[in-house]
């Protein structure tokens, strides 16, 4: 018999991810993910920008919620060429924009509801405030198609 689970709230919790990091992701359900890809298709056709991009930028910005060394939470546990990369808005674009292994793992691991069976659950409504404004989604897109 098969186990389905359908949360009230969207779970939230912190996710291996290689080594000594763990990145702490908000599940991402049908009904968000329809959100993003419909106010994808908005932006895009109001700026001319590219629907993919804008759909990567909406996903890390509504699942990833942090990013940390797991031995040492002062340090942000990832690093590119050896510079820790700290959280921010503009460093989570940057890696789901640049990083095909990165954004492949968010995408895979915020929908994957068996993941999140045992996290703590969140108002949603609360996460996705203010998500899917243009700024966010476009900041930089156009740009972006060239570099991937």
């Amino acid at each position: 018999m098969a186990e389905l689970d359908i949360f009230e709230q969207a779970p939230k919790r912190w996710f291996d991810y290689g080594g000594d990091s763990e990145v702490l992701l908000l599940y991402a359900g049908k009904e968000v993910l329809t959100r993003i890809r419909n106010k994808a298709a908005e932006i895009a056709a109001k700026t001319g920008g590219d629907f993919n991009a804008i759909s990567i930028r909406l996903i890390g910005r509504y699942a990833v919620k942090g990013w940390r060394k797991k031995s040492d939470h002062d340090h942000p546990g990832l690093t590119i060429k050896g510079e820790p990369i700290p959280y921010s808005g503009e460093s989570l674009d940057m890696l789901m924009r640049r990083s095909n292994e990165f954004s492949d793992f968010i995408n895979r691991k915020c929908a994957d509801a068996d993941s999140f069976r045992t996290a703590a659950e969140v108002n949603i409504d609360d996460i996705a405030e203010g998500l899917f404004s243009e700024e966010i989604a476009v900041g930089g897109v156009e740009n972006d198609s060239k570099n991937v």
